[in-house]
Formats: C-alpha cells, sequence, structure tokens
C-alpha cells in the first residue's frame, strides 16, 4: 500500500495543469512511441508522419502495440498518459508480489527474505521512474520475474517460455 500511495504521488508530481485542465506526460522515448501507437491506432500503420514513407522509431514493439490499444478508448489528449502510468503502477505492484514469491520459493524458512525483497523491488527508482515515465520496462521486469518464479515453482517450460517470447515481443533486446 506504501509504494502504490508512492507511485500515485510520483505520478501527480509528473502532472502540471494548463488552463484549469490537469495534463500528464510521459519522458521523449515514450511519447515517441506513443506518436507511433497513435497513427497505427488511427488505421495509418506505424509510421511517424502520415503519409510518408516509414521509418522506425521505437524499440519497444510490444510496448507500442498496448499503447495503440489505449488509443481505443475515449481517453482526452491530456490524459492518456495517465492511463500509461496507472497500468505501469498495476504492472509495478505485480511485480512487488511476484519479487516476493521468488524469494519464497529461494528462502522458504526467512521470516524477512520475502519482505526485504519487497520493499527494495517496490523502491527501486530507476525501476519505479522508467516505468512510471512510460517506458516499457516495468512490464519487461514483471515477465521476466514471472518467467523466474515459474521456472522456481511450477516447472512448466511452455509456459516459461511463452513468458520469455513476450518479452522479446515487448523489446527485442529481452532476448539477451
Amino acid at each position: 500500500i506504501v509504494s502504490a500511495i508512492f507511485y500515485l504521488i510520483f505520478i501527480i508530481g509528473t502532472s502540471f495543469d494548463i488552463k484549469g485542465e490537469r495534463y500528464f506526460t510521459l519522458v521523449d522515448d515514450a511519447m515517441i512511441s506513443m506518436r507511433y501507437a497513435r497513427n497505427l491506432a488511427q488505421g495509418h500503420g506505424l509510421v511517424w508522419n502520415i503519409g510518408e514513407p516509414p521509418v522506425e522509431g521505437f524499440t519497444n514493439l510490444g510496448w507500442t502495440l498496448y499503447l495503440a490499444f489505449l488509443h481505443f478508448f475515449p481517453f482526452p489528449a491530456s490524459k492518456i498518459s495517465l492511463a500509461v502510468m496507472l497500468t505501469s503502477l498495476v504492472i509495478l505492484l505485480a511485480n512487488i508480489h511476484t519479487i516476493s514469491k521468488i524469494a519464497e520459493a529461494l528462502q522458504p524458512d526467512s521470516k524477512y527474505t520475502s519482505t526485504l525483497a519487497a520493499i527494495v523491488t517496490a523502491f527501486y527508482f530507476p525501476l519505479v521512474f522508467w516505468s512510471l515515465r512510460g517506458m516499457e520496462v516495468g512490464l519487461l521486469t514483471w515477465l521476466i520475474s514471472l518467467a523466474i518464479l515459474f521456472s522456481l515453482t511450477e516447472k512448466r517450460p511452455v509456459f516459461i517460455g511463452i513468458l520469455f517470447a513476450a518479452a522479446i515481443l515487448v523489446r527485442v533486446d529481452a532476448i539477451v
């Protein structure tokens, strides 16, 4: 709960008011992906400028496709970035839970390992910052964390493979 409150304060702190309307923004790389996503959602394809030859300007196909999906909802321009930030907030919370479960699987007799791992993850600022500012790192981290958890507990290689494939779709350099 403390981390969720921290994330909400962070999100509000990165917003601003223009003539009585609250705007939410993402970092420049995320806004580049957002532009491609908007053009795709409007039926123009994955292009930077409508009517011009396509140029690749994003590195996160899966995330860009998710951003395009968000454009099918009636979010005003001032709030679509908030939808991205709230998505990342949920992903960060899910990742905290997943990390806690990994710690439990690795140290089942420890009283504190799971809690400490959750706290460190919850407030690891680079992950929080880049996720809440619109980048795909939170989703990528959660997918890899889930794959690790399932490799420790479920041992279902097909599902683990699907998680890694999804991570690669989100960001190609996840293949490393």
